[in-house]
């Protein structure tokens, strides 16, 4: 499901714009996101973002 959202994502922004995927995570699963080149807010350690 992951990388379907990323692709989807990445053609949606090529057509209106966007820079990036963000996710409000479980504890769990900050790692998991983690391995696939998301970042973790400063602010907010369970929100993370992906740039395009």
């Amino acid at each position: 499901m992951l990388f379907d959202a990323i692709d989807r994502v990445t053609r949606i922004a090529g057509e209106v714009g966007g820079i990036g995927l963000v996710v409000n995570a479980k504890e769990s699963a900050v790692d998991f996101y983690k391995r696939y080149g998301f970042e973790q807010f400063v602010d907010n350690p369970f929100n993370l973002f992906l740039p395009l």
